[in-house]
């Protein structure tokens, strides 16, 4: 017999767009679980914060009034479309609809995380998920039965026996790592900076998402994302082992695009860096990996399912 503090069919490691989903759709199955996340809500996330059509479908499948939650009350501007930038300034602009006649449905809105994931969590239906808060993984146990789980739970050791994990922390996931043996490969993960600014010059009437693909940032790109409040998510992603071969500075790529390059320097003329430039690293799915296996299902970023922009964005 195992002895736990906690026990549960299904634990969700990760609270984030992918783990917050799962709970929601085990709670409309009325399938009792445990959710848990080393952060406490709110809390922001370095990404690009864009939300795509996709992520407007499941929305919609997890309720009917969806956007009173995620677009009300300035939370998030709705983009219609897509900018690609050359190096040339060479522009090809793709509206997502052919129409703007999408039923009262978005093809796509731009949310900072800390708005976007925190209106999920919310949604977290306290009758079948115990979510517990400041909660992480420090080891995981096979044992006769299931899994032995033990984790710092406001610093304080517990376990957690469950039949069966779900890895949904984003990078650097400990299932990822314990259940399938996953390791950091540079070929196959990139870096990314972020940065908010206000009074960026030029932004598209539809808030068209722009990506900017410069000289000197290849194989990357540079972006500029709409938000509400006169606000722009500005940042860029190039891969791991080309920053490695080249010594490549993102942050000094970044200002000196804002600074000189022709057709950008004009538009952050009054810009204003409103808070810090911050970085992160995110896995590729450019490899073929386990996502699932005896006891264990990866999503999310622990999955690989994403670009250069975490979670469920473009």
């Amino acid at each position: 017999m195992h002895i736990a503090d906690y026990s549960t069919d299904i634990l969700i490691a990760g609270a984030g767009p992918a783990g917050a989903t799962t709970s929601i759709f085990l709670a409309k199955e009325k399938i009792a679980h445990i959710i848990i996340d080393k952060a406490v809500f709110p809390r922001d996330k370095i990404c690009g914060d864009a939300m795509s059509g996709k992520t407007v479908g499941i929305l919609k499948r997890i309720s009917t009034n969806w956007q009173q939650h995620f677009l009300d009350a300035g939370k998030a501007v709705v983009s219609k479309g897509i900018q690609f930038i050359g190096s040339k300034n060479n522009d090809l602009s793709i509206p997502f609809q052919a129409t703007d006649d999408n039923n009262g449905n978005p093809p796509g809105f731009v949310s900072k995380r800390i708005d976007f994931d925190n209106s999920l969590v919310k949604m977290i239906d306290a009758t079948y998920a115990n979510f517990i808060c400041d909660c992480s993984i420090e080891t995981i146990e096979h044992i006769t039965e299931g899994l032995l789980i033990k984790v710092k739970h406001g610093g304080v050791a517990k376990t957690i026996f469950a039949k069966m994990i779900v890895g949904a922390e984003g990078r650097g996931s400990i299932v990822a790592k314990k259940m399938a043996g996953h390791k950091v490969m540079p070929a196959h993960y990139s870096a990314g900076i972020r940065a908010y600014y206000s009074n960026v010059a030029g932004m598209h009437t539809k808030n068209y998402i722009e990506l900017h693909f410069l000289k000197e940032m290849q194989p990357g790109y540079f972006w500029i994302f709409p938000l509400p409040n006169g606000l722009a998510n500005v940042g860029m992603g190039m891969l791991s082992s080309e920053v490695a071969a080249k010594k490549a500075n993102l942050k000094q790529l970044m200002l000196d695009a804002i600074e000189k390059h022709p057709a950008i320097k004009k538009r952050f003329e009054h810009a204003v860096l409103e808070g810090k430039i911050e970085g992160w690293g995110l896995p590729l799915g450019s490899k073929k990996r386990p996502l699932s296996g005896h006891r264990f299902l990866l999503l999310g970023v622990a999955a690989f399912f994403n670009g250069f922009h975490e979670g469920v964005e473009f």
